[in-house]
């Protein structure tokens, strides 16, 4: 999934003259990079990531009393943030929750900020420490 799916064919054309790095700013994860990348390396954070994406609270408990590994956990809560409307599911978006007090992991939010964004993210989304 990406920006171009979510427009009509005027914004299309109007987003086809921007650069390739604004673009990836714009950009939806992969899952399978969110997997790898994220998921993967911070497993046990899981529940901190999702308050910082404002999931509902009843989703949480519902992921959390599914008796699944942290890592599967995790891609749960991803996968509910892809489909909801707020906040953007955004390179974006992941990085400045990852640099949110309650999650703290600056040096991956970093990593995948030089790979997957452009420029400082940090005021483009200020995740709230409060759910749906």
């Amino acid at each position: 999934s990406n920006i171009f799916d979510r427009l009509n064919p005027g914004q299309a054309v109007w987003l086809s003259g921007i650069d390739q790095t604004a673009y990836k700013h714009m950009s939806s994860p992969k899952m399978s990079d969110l997997a790898n990348r994220v998921a993967a390396v911070i497993p046990g954070k899981w529940m901190e990531v999702a308050i910082q994406l404002e999931i509902r609270m009843g989703a949480i408990d519902a992921v959390c009393g599914e008796n699944r590994k942290c890592f599967q956990q995790f891609m749960a809560i991803l996968d509910i943030w892809e489909r909801s409307s707020s906040p953007p599911f955004t390179w974006n978006t992941l990085v400045s929750v990852l640099k949110s007090q309650s999650v703290n992991e600056n040096a991956l939010a970093r990593e995948l900020e030089r790979e997957f964004c452009c420029g400082d993210v940090t005021s483009h989304y200020v995740p709230t420490s409060s759910s749906k």
